[in-house]
């Protein structure tokens, strides 16, 4: 009796795996097509979003490096501007000179 119980449910397994099959014209078909057409929009959009988040981290990057060589220039311009009033406090005393 669990032999043919289990037969028949291993049958009408199969039947349904051969119908499903048959219909693949009609309804499969597209199925397949929506799941693939949707995996290949999550995939783009993926996509998309490493591509906007690295031209960001690229972005940043470029800034650092901007404001990198505004304070070597401002520093620069500190140190001359130093160097200038130095010279002109010992040009003031009368100094400059000794300094020769």
């Amino acid at each position: 009796m669990r032999f043919k119980k289990l037969f028949s449910k291993i049958s009408k397994a199969v039947d349904c795996a051969r119908s499903a099959v048959l219909q693949k014209s009609s309804g499969l078909e597209r199925v397949y097509s929506n799941e693939s057409a949707t995996l290949s929009k999550y995939k783009k959009r993926r996509a998309d979003k490493k591509e906007k988040k690295q031209m960001k981290a690229d972005k940043n990057e470029q800034k650092k490096e901007q404001k990198k060589e505004q304070k070597k220039k401002q520093r620069k311009r500190r140190c001359l501007i130093q160097y200038q009033v130095q010279r002109i406090y010992i040009w003031a005393r009368g100094d400059y000179q000794d300094r020769r």
